[in-house]
């Protein structure tokens, strides 16, 4: 993971991809609207708390197991 403290400079893909190989026919970019650090994140590279929750500027809607 990298650090981006600007969230406006990230974005999330969904429904591009699945597991199995196939391509899907659709796919949607969504921004990024908040990003909220572990708060002992190690932006020197260590992987130990390496995790955000990030906060879409819309909601994920799910269809047949595939996000849209």
């Amino acid at each position: 993971m990298f650090f981006v403290s600007n969230p406006s400079l990230l974005s999330v893909r969904v429904g591009h991809h699945d597991r199995t190989g196939g391509n899907l026919p659709y796919e949607k970019v969504i921004s990024v609207v908040a990003n909220d650090w572990h708060p002992d994140y190690d932006k020197n590279g260590n992987l130990e708390n390496d995790v955000a929750v990030l906060t879409l500027s819309e909601d994920i809607e799910f269809v047949d197991g595939y996000a849209l």
